[in-house]
C-alpha cells in the first residue's frame, strides 16, 4: 500500500499531548477486545451523522501491507476538525449547541471522553484519517511508535507525557486515487474510487486506516464483530453499517414469545423498589411508560420472555441474545455482562429473557470505557433489574407449574420400571439398616426403630451444608432434598425440572453401587469423587493467590468485582464456597472441611467443619461508612445460615483517633462480626502461597473483631516461622518419582512420606503437614498442582513448578 506519509503537502501541524501510560490505559486496558476498537471507530461515524459506514477486515492471512478500514459519509473534518479530533481525554461533541443540533437531527452523540481513537492501538501501530470536505482532501497520521517503541517491553513507563506534532497534509485527486487503488484486497471498486474522487464540493467522507497490524488484530472474528455491530450500536433506517460488504441488520429473535412486560406498565418491580412510575402519552412504545430511578432518572423499555432458550449456538462467534441490554443514548453499554452485575449464574428463566432498557440518565455515571457505571447509580438500577427479573421468574415458574402434571419428575418417576428406581433404593436402605451402617453419602437413615420410606415420594429444595452433596434422600419421610447451597445448584437452580432429574440420578447411583455389593466406604469414596466433579464443572478456572490478591486490592471501588474477588479468595484458601447475594442473603457462604482429628476443637476420629458468611462492602471513598456496613444484618445472616462466623471485607472502616472506639468496631464486637481490610486479606493470600496455612489455624482469624486486630493476626502469621520448614522441592520430586513409577494412580500422602527416606525418618512430619505443603504450592500454581482427598498430582516437572512459583510470588518466593 502507498505510504500515506509520502503523499501531499504539509499545511499545518497538530500538537498532541500524550504519553505511553495514556495510550496503554485507554486502549489495552479499556478496550482489550479488538472488535471493540473497531466499534469505537464506528461510533465516530455515527456521531458524524453518517448514513452509511463501511468496515473492511482482511479475511486472508495478514501480511505487512494488511490494514483495517472504516469509511463513512458523515460530516468530515477540516484542519480545525482534525485538531479537535486529536484532543486527548476531551471532546466538543457534548457542547450545548452541538447537543441541540444533535437533538434536532434525531441522533444524540455517543462519544463523550475523546479517547475512542486510542483504542486503535489495540490492533495496529498506526492510524490515519483521510478526509474529504468542501472539495479538499486532508490526511493526518498518528504513528504510535513515535511514543512507544516497537517492543512495548522496552518502554519506560515512568516517562511522562510529551508533545507529538502530527503533520496535516493536503492530497490531490490523483494522490487520493493512487492511495485507494493501492489498498490490499481492493475494497474499493473502480466505480467507488471514481465516486470518492469526483470534484463535487458537497460530498463529505472520512476514511480511517489502521495499519501496522498487531497479533491482536488476527483474533478478530468476523461473526463476533458482526454481532457487536448488530446489537451494540444504534442501528436505524438512517444509519447502515456494512462489514466486508455485508449489510448488518438488527438482530431479530424468531422463537415464540411467552409474555412481554413494558417498563412502568403495571410494574410490580417498581412498586417493590418504591420507584415512581409515570406516563408520557405522546412518546412511542415502549417509552410511553417509564420508571423514575434515583441517581438515573427515566428508564423505559420492553422485557420479553421466549419459549425456548436464547443461549444457544456458537456464542464465542455470534454473541449473546439473552439477558439485559442496557441502552444509553442508543448504544449498548453492557455487551459482555448479560446480568449487568445482578448475578453470575446461568438460569433457565434468564436464558429465555431478552430485556432492552433505555436509560439515558446513566450517561452522567459512565466511566471512560462507557461499559462501567459509577456505584450509586448502578446499585439503584441493579435493585430494579433484580426485582424485575424475579417478577418474570415468578411468572415463568407459575407457568411451568400449570403444565400437565404428567410432565413432573415425581409423576414420571412412578412410571420408571421398579428395577431402575424403587427396588435398588429399597435394597440399599434395607441393607444399611441390617448391617447397621452409620456413614452414607446422600441417603439419610432415621433413628433405629422408626419407620423408613424406601421410595422417593416428594421433592424439596433446602439449604444444606455447603459440603453436603447435591441430593440427599431422607428415608424417614421419603423426601429427596436438593441442596440449594451446592455450587451445581447455584449455577443451574432456575432449571428446576432438570435439577430434580439430576438429583434423582445421584441418589439412585449411590443405591446402584450398594446393590452391586460395594462397601459403604467404597461407595462414599466414589460418590465424593463424583460430587467433586459436579463442583469442578461449575467452578471458574483456578487462579493463583497472587492473581486473586491483586484483584482484591484493585476492586475495592467496585462492589461486584470485590464480591467476586472474595469468592475466589475463600475458594483458593481451601473453603467450599457458595456464592449467594440478593435480598436476605450474604454475599456468600464458605465452609472449611476439616479432616478427622486435625483440629484442637474436635475429638479424634470426629469429622468437623466450620462455616462463615461473608459480605464485601465497596465504596468509591477510602473508607466504608459505619452506617453502610449493616452489621446487624450481617449477624442475622450468620444465624439464618447456621454459620459459626460472619466476616465483612472492605477497603477500610471509619474510625476515630483511637481506632478501637469507632462505631463500626463497637458494633462488630456487639454483633460478633469480623472486620478485615481488603488489602490485609490480600496480604494473607500472598503469604498463604509461601507458607502452609491449615484451615483450623485460619479459624482463629475469624474470632477477631476490629480491622486492626485482624491485621495484627495476619502480620503475626506472616512473620512467624513454620514449626517444620517446608521442603517444597523435595515433596514435588517425590510426587514426580511416584507418578513416573505408577502413572495410573496419584500418590497418597502416606506413600509420599514413606517413599522418601528423609520424610520417613522425621517423626514430627505428618501426612497432614505434607498435604499442607502441597496445598500451599497449589495456591500459587493451581494449573500445575492438584490436591484431591489425600492424594496429589503434578502436571509439570518439579523444577518448572518451582520456577513458576518464584515468578508469581516475587518477594515471597523465598
Amino acid at each position: 500500500m502507498v505510504d500515506i506519509n509520502q503523499l501531499g503537502k504539509e499545511l499545518d501541524r497538530i500538537p498532541v499531548h500524550i504519553s505511553y501510560r495514556i495510550i496503554d490505559l485507554f486502549s489495552g486496558h479499556l478496550y482489550s477486545n479488538p472488535s471493540k476498537a473497531i466499534e469505537e471507530l464506528i461510533v465516530n461515524s455515527y456521531d458524524a451523522f453518517a448514513s452509511v459506514c463501511r468496515v473492511w477486515v482482511s479475511e486472508l492471512p495478514y501480511s505487512s501491507d494488511s490494514c483495517i478500514l472504516v469509511w463513512d459519509n458523515g460530516q468530515s473534518m477540516d484542519v480545525e476538525g482534525l485538531k479537535e479530533l486529536w484532543l486527548i481525554a476531551d471532546t466538543h461533541k457534548r457542547l450545548p449547541e452541538r447537543e441541540k443540533e444533535a437533538v434536532r437531527r434525531g441522533r444524540l452523540p455517543i462519544g463523550r471522553f475523546g479517547i475512542g481513537k486510542l483504542a486503535s492501538y489495540v490492533i495496529g501501530r498506526r492510524i490515519s484519517h483521510v478526509c474529504k470536505k468542501e472539495g479538499r482532501y486532508l490526511a493526518v497520521t498518528m504513528d504510535y511508535s513515535s511514543v512507544i517503541p516497537v517492543l512495548d517491553t522496552e518502554m519506560d513507563e515512568s516517562r511522562g507525557p510529551e508533545t507529538v506534532a502530527l503533520p496535516v497534509r493536503e492530497l490531490s485527486h490523483s494522490e487520493i486515487r493512487s492511495l485507494l487503488e493501492s489498498i490490499p484486497e481492493k475494497p474499493f471498486s473502480s466505480d467507488d474510487i471514481k465516486g470518492l474522487t469526483d470534484s463535487s464540493e458537497s460530498d463529505s467522507w472520512t476514511l480511517v486506516i489502521v495499519d501496522g497490524l498487531k497479533e491482536e488484530a488476527k483474533r478478530i472474528l468476523l461473526g463476533r464483530l458482526k454481532w457487536i455491530v448488530s446489537t451494540a450500536l444504534p442501528l436505524s433506517p438512517g444509519f447502515s453499517v456494512f462489514v466486508n460488504d455485508e449489510r448488518i441488520e438488527s438482530s431479530k429473535l424468531d422463537t415464540p414469545v411467552l409474555k412481554k412486560w413494558i417498563v412502568g406498565d403495571d410494574d410490580k418491580a417498581a412498586r417493590e423498589c418504591g420507584y415512581v412510575v409515570a406516563t408520557e402519552p405522546t412518546a412511542p412504545l415502549p417509552m410511553r411508560t417509564y420508571v423514575e430511578i434515583p441517581q438515573i432518572g427515566r428508564v423505559s423499555g420492553e422485557i420479553t420472555l421466549y419459549q425456548d432458550s436464547l443461549n444457544t449456538g456458537k456464542s464465542e462467534e455470534v454473541g449473546r441474545s439473552n439477558g439485559f441490554f442496557i441502552m444509553v443514548r442508543g448504544r449498548l453499554i453492557n455487551e459482555d455482562d448479560s446480568h449487568f452485575g445482578t448475578g453470575e449464574s446461568s438460569y433457565q428463566t434468564f436464558n429465555r429473557l431478552h430485556a432492552v432498557l433505555y436509560a439515558d440518565g446513566l450517561d452522567d455515571s459512565l466511566v471512560a470505557s462507557r461499559e462501567a457505571v459509577l456505584a450509586e447509580a448502578r446499585n439503584a438500577f441493579q435493585q430494579y433489574l433484580l426485582a424485575k427479573y424475579n417478577e418474570v421468574r415468578n411468572w415463568y415458574e407459575n407457568y411451568l407449574s400449570e403444565l400437565d402434571v404428567e410432565e413432573a419428575v415425581g409423576t414420571r418417576l412412578e412410571a420408571v420400571p421398579g428395577f431402575l428406581a424403587r427396588l435398588p433404593l429399597r435394597y440399599a436402605i434395607e441393607r444399611a439398616r441390617t448391617e447397621e451402617w452409620t456413614i452414607l453419602h446422600g441417603i439419610r437413615l432415621p433413628a433405629k426403630g422408626t419407620e423408613m420410606k424406601t421410595a422417593i415420594t416428594g421433592f424439596e429444595s433446602a439449604p444444606l451444608d455447603v459440603v453436603d452433596p447435591l441430593a440427599v434422600f431422607d428415608a424417614s419421610s421419603g423426601t429427596l432434598r436438593v441442596n440449594t447451597n451446592h455450587p451445581f445448584y447455584l449455577n443451574f437452580h432456575d432449571d428446576t425440572e432438570e435439577i430434580e432429574e439430576i438429583a434423582v440420578a445421584e441418589v439412585l447411583l449411590e443405591a446402584y453401587l450398594y446393590e452391586a455389593g460395594y462397601s459403604p466406604e467404597e461407595v462414599m469414596s466414589l460418590m465424593r469423587r463424583r460430587d467433586d466433579l459436579l463442583r469442578a464443572l461449575v467452578r471458574q478456572y483456578p487462579r493463583s493467590v497472587t492473581a486473586i490478591a491483586d484483584r482484591l486490592r484493585n476492586s475495592v471501588h467496585d462492589y461486584l468485582e470485590l464480591e467476586h474477588a472474595c469468592h475466589g479468595a475463600f475458594e483458593v484458601l481451601g473453603f467450599q464456597v457458595a456464592p449467594m447475594g440478593g435480598p436476605g442473603k450474604p454475599d456468600g457462604l464458605a465452609e472449611a472441611p476439616l479432616a478427622p482429628g486435625i483440629s484442637r476443637k474436635q475429638a479424634k476420629g470426629q469429622e468437623r467443619s466450620y462455616k462463615l458468611t461473608y459480605d464485601a462492602k465497596s465504596t468509591k471513598h477510602d473508607k466504608v461508612k459505619s452506617k453502610d456496613l449493616g452489621l446487624a444484618t450481617v449477624a442475622r445472616h450468620r444465624t439464618d445460615f447456621a454459620a459459626d462466623y460472619a466476616v465483612v471485607i472492605a477497603p477500610d472502616f471509619e474510625s476515630e483517633e483511637d481506632g478501637e472506639e469507632s462505631k463500626a468496631v463497637k458494633e462488630a464486637m456487639q454483633q460478633g462480626v469480623c472486620l478485615i481490610r481488603a488489602r490485609d486479606f490480600a496480604t494473607l493470600l500472598e503469604v498463604s502461597g509461601s507458607k502452609p496455612l491449615p484451615l483450623d489455624q485460619l479459624e482463629e482469624l475469624f474470632s477477631c473483631r476490629s480491622p486492626d486486630e485482624s491485621r495484627e493476626w495476619i502480620m503475626e502469621f506472616k512473620n512467624s516461622e513454620p514449626t517444620t520448614q517446608p521442603d517444597y522441592l523435595g515433596v514435588l520430586e517425590t510426587i514426580h518419582k511416584l507418578q513416573c513409577r505408577y502413572p495410573n494412580e496419584p500418590p497418597s500422602f502416606g506413600a509420599i512420606k514413606f517413599s522418601n527416606p528423609k520424610f520417613a525418618e522425621d517423626p514430627e512430619l505428618t501426612e497432614t503437614m505434607l498435604s499442607d505443603w502441597v496445598e500451599t504450592i497449589e495456591r500459587i500454581v493451581p494449573e500445575l498442582v492438584h490436591v484431591y482427598r489425600g492424594k496429589a498430582e503434578i502436571t509439570q516437572t518439579p523444577g518448572h513448578i518451582i520456577d513458576m512459583m518464584h515468578k508469581r510470588l516475587g518477594q515471597h518466593s523465598k
